[in-house]
């Protein structure tokens, strides 16, 4: 028996695993590091770190226009900040 797979459907089921393996990450760092969540201006953002706020060294934030986005945008700065 030949099972005749259609690659579109099987690309966009591999792009929703992928997407939620990210949320996942994502939204466990948040939870595991205990980030601050809060609204400045009209973005929401999340932080992390005890660190010299204007100097910018020490702390990880992200922004964003929704609360995944700043999630998102925390993600990615906590996986690729140096420290200065």
């Amino acid at each position: 028996m030949k099972i005749d797979f259609d690659h579109v459907v099987g690309t966009g089921i591999a792009d929703e695993i992928q997407n939620q393996i990210r949320e996942e990450r994502v939204l466990t760092l948040i939870s595991k590091l205990g980030a601050e969540f809060n609204i400045e201006g009209k973005q929401y953002y999340f932080r992390y770190g005890k660190g010299e706020k204007d100097k910018g060294t020490g702390i990880i934030v992200g922004f964003g226009e929704t609360p995944y986005a700043a999630a998102e945008d925390f993600f990615d700065q906590f996986c690729t900040t140096r420290i200065k």
